[in-house]
């Protein structure tokens, strides 16, 4: 059978191209950009799985075709993603493996990155990576899509300033011109992460690239998390397209890690250094939610129960006042409000990850790494060094950090990566510059593949790093620094 492929641009239903060529001898139904993609662009989520429903009653007349099969659970991972279900898209991209047939060797590769993209939308970090080391395997006219996803995927958790290099050379593979406002939007995405300030200029443009296509809702409905953690910064530009979508419902994100911050849709909420701005940092770093008694021990350990509680009520309405309900109670806990997103959360998830994963599976486990290591700005609550409440939650974040680095130094060292080996121990002399450990251990690592240059580097760094710090070299890393310069 010849496999034919579909290009259609206007909006008829899959259903109506499907009938028209029932009945043709020798066709093959391999890909379709019709009506179900522009559906899912839309938002009109309920008409795509209409249409798809109609398209696997066909496939059943056609003894279960795989092609129509896929195609239809395709449709609807797609959906799936952009709506934010992430149990549902997985189950559909599972589904579309399930019905593999002779599309296969023409869109196989097109699929995994499509998936790769759909999957990391909704968190599935470790498997998106997966998909796409496997679409890159056998790539065949893919290399656009491919591209895209690793750009997606790298802009949304995985190292910012990579994202950004492969996002300026992404027009190279020939990508749809339909994607060029996402291209902008991942690139003001993975500014943001790093802290550059051409964030809110880079999702203002974005946003008039979509308004261009006729589509200004588009970023909210194909990107909704990233639309809505820029679209604060956006309209500090002024740039209409920003102003046309909606900021009433913009979330709050709140951040701990290197700095102290509450921030809606990407501008500053004031909070103020009071006793509010204590009272949310002490809910954000107990794991979101404290009980009532325990945080009024913490702040007021001098009040009596019920001077205690009601400064907690008082407080409570301050915060409120200045953020919303930031922070609910319901009955004697105190939690963050839901949709509330907390970098130490979103760190600590990765981190997660990326130790269960481990180097058994390098690649999701190093990009997984590599994302939580871009949360983690800073210590943890820096500018409260004496708050005892804050000691083990800042000790253990650290900790965590550099385990993380540990984990891409050694994949780094495996790959023969001497670049982002370098980039790590500086990432790690940062964290913990006392830490003589860690470098002995990445500059032996350099020795025993006979980089003895790039080792003896290591070393002076190290030294130097302790110098600053008052600190004598230990005699191991004399030792070796020695036996490397001879």
């Amino acid at each position: 059978m010849v496999g034919t492929v579909l290009l259609v641009e206007d909006e008829p239903s899959v259903g109506e191209l499907v009938r028209s060529y029932l009945g043709r001898d020798g066709y093959n139904v391999i890909w379709v950009r019709s009506g179900e993609d522009a559906l899912v662009e839309l938002g009109r989520h309920e008409e795509c799985e209409s249409d798809v429903n109609e398209v696997f009653r066909m496939a059943r007349q056609l003894g279960g075709s795989d092609q129509l099969m896929a195609y239809g659970y395709w449709q609807l991972l797609q959906s799936c993603s952009a709506r934010g279900d992430a149990a549902a898209a997985l189950e559909h991209a599972r589904s579309v493996n399930a019905h593999r047939g002779d599309w296969w060797d023409v869109a196989g590769a097109d699929f995994l990155a499509d998936a790769a993209d759909c999957l990391d939308r909704v968190g599935y970090f470790p498997l998106a990576w997966e998909y796409l080391e496997l679409a890159k395997e056998d790539p065949k006219d893919a290399q656009g899509l491919i591209a895209m996803a690793e750009c997606a995927l790298l802009a949304r958790h995985g190292d910012p300033t990579l994202a950004e290099e492969r996002l300026a050379l992404v027009h190279r593979y020939g990508i749809d011109l339909r994607e060029l406002w996402r291209v902008t939007l991942l690139r003001g995405f993975a500014a943001f992460r790093r802290g550059d300030t051409r964030a809110g200029a880079l999702a203002a443009r974005a946003f008039e690239e979509a308004a261009q296509l006729g589509q200004p809702q588009l970023p909210l409905i194909r990107e909704r998390e990233i639309t809505e953690s820029l679209l604060g910064l956006a309209l500090a530009t002024g740039q209409p397209a920003a102003e046309a979508l909606e900021a009433a419902s913009l979330p709050l994100a709140l951040s701990v890690l290197g700095q102290f911050e509450l921030t809606r849709g990407g501008r500053a909420v004031a909070v103020g250094s009071g006793q509010a701005a204590q009272l949310l940092k002490l809910v954000a770093v107990s794991g979101g939610k404290i009980p009532a008694e325990q945080a009024i021990e913490t702040l007021w350990p001098d009040a009596d129960p019920p001077a205690g509680r009601n400064r907690l009520r008082t407080v409570l309405n301050r915060l409120r006042d200045a953020a919303g309900d930031v922070v609910t109670r319901q009955g004697d806990v105190l939690s963050l409000a839901p949709g509330v997103r907390l970098d130490l959360a979103q760190f600590e998830r990765e981190a997660r990850q990326a130790r269960a994963l481990g180097l058994g599976d390098p690649t999701p486990a190093v990009a997984l790494a590599r994302s939580a290591i871009a949360r983690y700005r800073g210590d943890l609550l820096p500018h409260d060094p004496y708050e005892e409440w804050a000691e083990a939650p800042r000790d253990a974040a650290r900790r965590t950090a550099l385990d993380l680095l540990d984990l891409c130094a050694t994949a780094a060292v495996e790959r023969n990566d001497l670049d982002e080996l370098r980039r790590i121990v500086e990432r790690t002399i940062e964290l913990a510059p006392y830490d003589y450990e860690r470098y002995l251990k990445a500059a032996s690592a350099l020795v025993d593949q006979g980089r003895t240059g790039a080792a003896l580097t290591v070393v002076r760094r190290a030294r130097t790093a302790l110098g600053a710090l008052g600190l004598d070299a230990p005699v191991q890393l004399v030792n070796l620094e020695r036996s490397l310069a001879s």
